[in-house]
């Protein structure tokens, strides 16, 4: 009897819980948890060219650069150009001292002409001795001794001509001119300093054009060639601008295994600072008929990437092809159709005949 009772005890236990989890308990009136509806929001999908890319992170280059030094030493008695200022190829930036070498240039050519007039006695007297070793009238030692002479003032001349070049060389660089046209961007010499040769004395930048260096990884090297087009964005400046391809490296970093690729851009207005950072987008062709989503909506799975369209209410799992991302946004070849409203928001939790509420 005792047996009994207690099996009935624990069969009206099991009834009482079944209804409470069934029936009217607590819960009662509320849809399994896998009922509800998700909600998600929605991209219409549309055919459209995709442009292929490859974005880096760059740095900004002047076109040109050079430090302009002195090719002599002398004393800066006028100083043309400041920092910031513009100047054309040739223009003159500074003025050095020239009394000296003018003075050595004005020494050589006198002593030119002393050694040609030295030279033309020679040349007369070895030709007279040319004439009279001829008839025997005198011996080989004053012919040779007259083709000495000759030979030596031939030198002399040549020695000075080197000396007078020399001279007027260093005249001409007392006035400095600029390399190409360019910005001054340092002044490193006031009037009254002595420079030595060597010393630096401006830093002339041309950023008509700016560079942009950046490295690519080494798996995409097939896709980058000379002339590519190329867009440049600093994220200080609220412009795009676009150049292309000029260098490619021929080796790759055995450390970050990537390669250096150049790219050349026109900077007319200077709006572009060399040493800034910039994002790179080489374009590297165009996919045609393909679907731009947006990345959250790709599903990562086993087998490969997966979007949820949402068909009748539910959702409907898709197997796609990702050619590659860009932007916050994922590139689609193949698995979805024209029009279909594949899940955006909300994709990351659903599994497959899942119900939705649509948010547009």
């Amino acid at each position: 009897m005792r047996r009994f009772n207690r099996f009935f005890s624990i069969l009206a236990a099991s009834v009482l819980l079944s209804a409470c989890g069934n029936g009217d308990g607590g819960d009662s009136g509320k849809p399994p948890q896998a009922e509800r509806p998700h909600n998600v929001t929605i991209w219409t999908a549309r055919k459209e060219n995709v442009t292929q890319k490859i974005s880096l992170v760059g740095t900004l280059e002047p076109e040109e650069e050079v430090m302009v030094a002195s090719s002599v030493a002398a004393k800066a008695i006028s100083v043309l150009k400041d920092e910031g200022d513009f100047v054309r190829k040739d223009e003159e930036l500074l003025l050095l001292d020239s009394g000296e070498f003018t003075r050595k240039v004005e020494k050589s050519r006198a002593d030119l002409n002393r050694a040609r007039a030295e030279l033309d006695f020679a040349e007369n007297d070895f030709k007279r001795k040319v004439e009279l070793l001829k008839e025997d009238l005198i011996s080989k030692d004053d012919y040779e001794n007259s083709l000495s002479r000759r030979d030596s003032a031939k030198a002399t001349v040549e020695s000075i001509k080197a000396a007078l070049n020399l001279a007027t060389l260093d005249l001409a660089h007392t006035r400095v001119p600029a390399p190409f046209p360019g910005r001054i961007a340092e002044r490193y010499v006031s009037v009254g300093s002595y420079v030595k040769e060597g010393d630096r004395l401006f830093r002339l930048m041309d950023v008509s054009n700016v560079k942009v260096s950046a490295e690519v990884p080494e798996g995409r090297a097939g896709e980058v060639r000379e002339g590519q087009s190329v867009l440049i964005r600093v994220s200080s400046i609220d412009f795009e601008f676009s150049g292309s391809v000029y260098f490619i490296s021929p080796d790759v970093d055995k450390d970050t295994r990537t390669f250096r690729i150049k790219a050349r851009v026109k900077n007319e207005r200077e709006i572009l600072k060399p040493g800034l950072f910039a994002n790179v987008e080489i374009v590297t062709g165009v996919l045609k008929d393909a679907y731009l989503v947006p990345e959250n909506a790709i599903v990562p799975g086993q087998d490969g990437f997966f979007v949820y369209v949402a068909l009748n209410g539910a959702a409907s799992m898709r197997k796609v092809s990702v050619a590659e991302r860009q932007d916050g946004s994922a590139v689609i070849t193949s698995g979805i159709n024209e029009g279909d409203a594949v899940v955006a928001d909300g994709a990351q939790g659903l599994a497959e005949g899942a119900k939705l509420n649509v948010r547009q």
